[in-house]
């Protein structure tokens, strides 16, 4: 299969998977062409699909099902693109449960690399309520953080102002 083909094959499947899975009946594809000329073609379909099958095991589980769904369209682990549905699945433990994920390392800077030095909006909303919540937690998320060059949301938490993080998000979900 060309990148090209599966691209093609990784947006209808996004759609697919979003509508089973978390009954949104509308058409993303559009959005995710659109999108994806913002990355490279040659990464752009595993980048959309990693991050959606891993927004869905967050929302609702269905972990084997999901398996499934790939295998059907052909979708495989491929090592040359970093796509592994097992690890998928780590990175969707560990976004799903912030605090037992810090609360299993030494070092927050350890988390780092396996969720892909980034964080979604939820991601952050949940840091800044762990922070502001679990004193035992501040200096891992902080190192987390740091780590992932997120210096505005650390200088923000370690000053105690959150209510922007938690206040965006309940604003997003009430849209």
């Amino acid at each position: 299969m060309t990148n090209e083909e599966f691209t093609s094959i990784a947006l209808k499947l996004c759609d697919i998977l979003e509508d089973k899975y978390l009954n949104k009946d509308n058409d993303n594809c559009k959005h995710y062409e659109e999108a994806i000329k913002n990355y490279s073609p040659y990464f752009g379909g595993y980048i959309f699909l990693k991050d959606t099958i891993e927004n869905i095991i967050i929302e609702v589980g269905h972990v084997s099902d999901i398996k499934a769904d790939l295998e059907c369209y052909g979708i495989k682990d491929n090592p040359d693109f970093h796509f592994c549905f097992d690890d998928i699945i780590k990175v969707a433990e560990i976004r799903s449960d912030w605090e037992k994920a810090l609360s299993s390392v030494d070092k927050g800077y350890e988390l780092s690399g396996p969720i892909g030095y980034g964080f979604s909006e939820r991601d952050i909303k949940n840091l800044a309520i762990l922070h502001r919540d679990k004193a035992k937690l501040r200096e891992k998320i902080e190192e987390l953080l740091e780590d992932c060059n997120f210096h505005q949301e650390t200088d923000d938490f370690s000053n105690g102002k959150y209510d922007k993080y938690i206040k965006e998000q309940k604003d997003i979900e009430r849209d």
